[in-house]
């Protein structure tokens, strides 16, 4: 199938990852009911490539990745606390046409560090929508900044080591001593 990649630029734009498009397929009566699975696009240029859509059963549940967008600005960070955001999409099963398009956190009633928001917090149809995880899980959480503390400057040690009879040592006049005798030579004998 080729779109025109203005038009489907626009239907992107309208129904995202989870809205249902329907895809007119030239000789066939009825469009077929699709979910945008996949975009690919060019990395430099952004020119689209390649879509991938999945056709579904408008009565059968379907698994989609819906994501979370953070609305607002947290009191919390701006005296200088981190906000901490542990998903950024979140799995959900519903009908097609039941899937949302994505789930807002107003995160500006977070104002203290330890505060967070939970599953359990989100405005949903939770009749209709089922997200995969429980609901007393953290989506986004406050805490403190980390400051790194200065490494422990540790002077180096200056160290002598002596090792006895280990070669040759230099006298004056640059000849060899070796156990303390000049000329490396014996008591009374010959070289």
């Amino acid at each position: 199938i080729e779109f025109d990649e203005r038009v489907f630029v626009k239907m992107y734009e309208e129904a995202g990852e989870t809205g249902v498009v329907y895809v007119e397929v030239d000789g066939e009566e009825k469009p077929r009911p699709t979910l945008i699975t996949f975009v690919s696009t060019h990395p430099v240029s952004g020119a689209l490539l390649h879509v991938d859509l999945q056709q579904v059963d408008l009565t059968e549940e379907v698994t989609a990745n819906v994501p979370v967008e953070l609305v607002g600005i947290s009191p919390a960070v701006e005296a200088g606390a981190v906000l901490l955001t542990l998903h950024d999409e979140l799995e959900v099963t519903a009908l097609p046409e039941d899937l949302p398009e994505k789930f807002e956190i107003m995160i500006d009633r977070l104002t203290e560090i330890g505060q967070d928001i939970k599953i359990a917090d989100l405005t949903y149809d939770k009749e209709k929508v089922k997200i995969s995880l429980e609901p007393d899980e953290a989506l986004v959480v406050i805490q403190e900044p980390r400051v790194e503390e200065e490494p422990e400057v540790v002077e180096p040690v200056e160290t002598i080591t002596t090792v006895q009879g280990a070669g040759e040592l230099v006298g004056e006049g640059g000849e060899g001593k070796q156990d303390g005798k000049a000329g490396g030579e014996g008591k009374g004998g010959e070289a």
